[in-house]
C-alpha cells in the first residue's frame, strides 16, 4: 500500500508539472490567435498557473500522514487530491480533454460521512481557511448534494473565496445544492450575496451581460426556491 501511495502521488505530481507545462503554451496560443492581453481568460490561466505552483510547494512541504487512519477524517480530507483533467491539443489544434480517475484510499463522502459523525465540522471549516482557492473549487465540483452538511460545506466556502468569477462559479447552481426545511433559511442569506454581485461595475459589456443573466436567473430560482419549500 505505501508503494500503491507513493505511486499516486508521483502521478499527482506528473499531472500537474503537465498542467504547468501546458498552460503557457495554451495562453501563448490565444494570445496569437488575438485574444486580448488583458482579456478575462488570460488573466485566470495566469491564476490558475500561480495555484498549482502553491500546490506544488505543498506537495513539497507536505507532512508524512497515516493514509489508514480514518479517525481522523478532518486530516485525511486536508491532504485529499482530486483528479484534474489533461488538456492538450491534437495535431489540428483542436483542444482534447483526458479526464483522469481518481485512486484515493477513501471516497470523498466516506470522509464528509465520518466527520459528520464525529461532529468536527468546526475543524473542517477551519481547515477550509488554510486550502488553496483550486482545492476549495475541486471540493465544491465533487460533492453529491445530497446532505445538509454538502450545503453547509458550500456555503462555508463562499464565505472564503474572494475572487468575483470564482465566486459565481460556485453559485451558479446553488438551486441544485441539497436545501429542505432545516436549512432554507440560508437562502435568502445567498440571495443577498447574488444581489450584491449584481452591483458590480464592469469595464467589460460583455462580461456584465453574461454574468447579469447568470445571477438573475439564479436569484430567481432561489426565490422560488424559497417559498416552495415548506417551513
Amino acid at each position: 500500500m505505501n508503494n500503491e501511495l507513493s505511486a499516486q502521488q508521483k502521478t499527482i505530481r506528473d499531472q500537474t508539472e503537465a498542467l504547468l507545462d501546458l498552460l503557457p503554451t495554451l495562453k501563448a496560443e490565444l494570445y496569437f490567435a488575438g485574444c486580448d492581453e488583458k482579456s478575462r481568460i488570460l488573466k485566470r490561466i495566469d491564476k490558475v498557473c500561480s495555484e498549482l505552483k502553491r500546490l506544488q510547494e505543498l506537495q513539497a512541504n507536505k507532512p508524512d500522514i497515516d493514509v489508514y487512519d480514518i479517525n481522523n477524517p478532518v486530516h485525511l480530507l486536508k491532504h485529499y487530491e482530486f483528479s484534474a483533467s489533461i488538456y492538450h491539443s491534437d495535431e489540428m489544434g483542436h483542444i482534447q480533454v483526458q479526464a483522469l480517475e481518481s485512486n484515493q484510499l477513501y471516497a470523498l463522502e466516506e470522509l464528509l460521512q465520518r466527520i459528520d459523525e464525529n461532529k468536527e465540522w468546526d475543524a473542517c471549516f477551519l481547515m477550509f481557511e488554510s486550502q488553496p482557492r483550486l482545492w476549495l473549487l475541486r471540493f465544491s465540483e465533487h460533492l453529491e448534494n445530497t446532505a445538509n452538511y454538502h450545503t453547509n460545506c458550500l456555503i462555508e466556502i463562499s464565505n472564503l473565496l474572494t475572487d468575483r468569477s470564482d465566486l459565481i462559479a460556485l453559485l451558479q447552481n446553488a438551486d441544485r445544492w441539497h436545501w429542505d426545511s432545516s436549512n432554507r433559511q440560508a437562502i435568502p442569506v445567498l440571495v443577498k450575496d447574488i444581489e450584491a454581485l449584481l452591483h458590480h461595475h464592469y469595464c467589460d459589456e460583455l462580461e456584465r451581460e453574461i454574468d447579469t443573466s447568470i445571477l438573475t436567473m439564479l436569484k430567481d430560482r432561489l426565490d422560488r426556491l424559497y417559498m416552495k419549500i415548506t417551513p
